[in-house]
């Protein structure tokens, strides 16, 4: 009888987010922050390395994580079969959401309450050939795009068909703004 490789099915992502100042290297080390609290959170020990398109992932296996960040938030998903027994980490904030998968991909956006909707709709039509009537819908979009990119490892113009694939969009509000975050998962 021939052994057939079944893929884990995952149960939980845990988004984790926190506040930080909009300097590159300080979003990447919160981005990071987010990330080895996560893992740590649900008891896995872990090195990391990159895919050949540059998609970071955990040498451990059964896991599956993505970082973003945006303005002055920093940001990581973490998808895996693990619960967090207690989270103690008081200047990282926590989210969950119970679906299944073993992908995940992480946008996030500032929603920033002055842009000019004409420009958006400018910048999405250049990209993707269609246009935006709100700024709300520009930021749904193209986190959404972007999440799948990321998920994919192929970035905000990703062609691969997103058959499969769940999203969920929710926003944060932290430090006087607010953030459209979209995870991407299958």
């Amino acid at each position: 009888m021939a052994l057939q490789n079944k893929r884990q099915e995952i149960k939980m992502i845990y988004i984790a987010y926190m506040a930080t100042d909009t300097l590159r290297a300080s979003q990447h080390e919160a981005g990071i922050m987010c990330r080895d609290s996560l893992f740590r959170a649900v008891g896995i020990k872990t090195e990391f390395a990159k895919k050949e398109g540059g998609r970071p992932y955990a040498l451990c296996g059964g896991a599956d994580f993505s970082v973003t960040h945006s303005n002055r938030l920093a940001a990581c998903a973490l998808i895996t079969d693990k619960e967090i027994p207690k989270w103690d980490e008081k200047d990282i904030n926590i989210l969950t959401l119970p679906f299944s998968g073993t992908e995940v991909g992480l946008d996030a956006e500032f929603i920033d309450p002055d842009a000019d909707t004409a420009r958006l709709s400018r910048v999405y039509e250049r990209f993707f050939a269609t246009a935006v009537s709100s700024a709300e819908e520009f930021f749904s979009l193209w986190t959404r795009r972007e999440a799948f990119g990321k998920l994919c490892g192929d970035g905000v113009l990703c062609k691969r068909s997103d058959s499969g694939c769940k999203y969920e969009s929710f926003t944060v509000d932290l430090c006087s703004g607010s953030y459209r975050l979209c995870v991407c998962f299958r």
